[in-house]
């Protein structure tokens, strides 16, 4: 909400056409910001996944812990989706972990996978990828009747400004056919709200089901995994640098 609340400040103090026509102050640094902000959000809101992903490996017993990623919990499901074999219709024994995996896995194609999130997901971890190691985004810039501009991002990586270029004077058509399927339908702001919201869904009922299984293994005194036991004691490392 922090980084949230300074995009916009830096969004209302950035300079527009309208701002030089009217003689209204703006900062000129004020676009370096707001894109910093943007990259923090856009990792940090990324970042809580992949700590949920550590919570699933330490849990159930599932990814690779202290190296686990959301984005190959997903990628699993979406291979196994494709190899799994039609239910026998025979009852069976489970374990808690095949139970709450099962729950998680279940949860994860009906908020990512299904064709009606329209690769939500994909687009999402497009862009923290790239804001990770370039910061950079192209954005675009369009006003309303009042003269007050939205921020809205390209659905698509690589993208620069200047591949739309052409020589002659574009139809108009043309050009709204073109920025149709270039752009989301959000704006900015839109876009990370409802970005939010969605990871925060995600997360709380994902943790539901760790919370449930968690639960269950402490009333019964199930002793933790010696795999886990083992990953454990080899993330703790020590490395000889002290100065340059």
């Amino acid at each position: 909400h922090e980084l949230f609340d300074l995009m916009k400040k830096y969004d209302a103090d950035t300079y527009t056409p309208i701002k030089k026509l009217k003689n209204e102050p703006f900062d000129p640094s004020a676009p370096k910001h707001f894109n910093r902000c943007l990259q923090l959000l856009l990792i940090n809101m990324y970042s809580i996944l992949d700590s949920t992903a550590e919570v699933i490996s330490a849990v159930l017993s599932w990814g690779n812990f202290g190296r686990a990623s959301f984005a190959e919990i997903v990628k699993k499901v979406k291979d196994d989706s494709k190899t799994s074999l039609p239910a026998s219709g025979k009852q069976t024994i489970v374990s808690t972990d095949e139970k709450y995996r099962e729950d998680i896995t279940n949860l994860i194609k009906k908020e990512i996978i299904e064709d009606n999130n329209n690769e939500w997901f994909e687009l999402f971890k497009l862009y923290r990828d790239k804001m990770a190691h370039f910061r950079y985004h192209s954005g675009f810039l369009f006003h309303d009747k009042d003269g007050k501009f939205y921020h809205f991002l390209p659905r698509q990586w690589p993208y620069y400004f200047q591949q739309g270029i052409t020589y002659g004077k574009p139809k108009e058509d043309d050009l709204k056919s073109y920025f149709n399927e270039l752009l989301m339908e959000y704006d900015i702001f839109e876009y990370c709200e409802g970005l939010y919201k969605k990871i925060y869904d995600l997360s709380d009922k994902i943790f539901q089901s760790l919370s449930e299984a968690y639960s269950i293994k402490k009333a019964s005194a199930c002793e933790a995994d010696p795999v886990l036991r083992s990953k454990v004691e080899l993330l703790t490392r020590k490395h000889k640098f002290k100065h340059f």
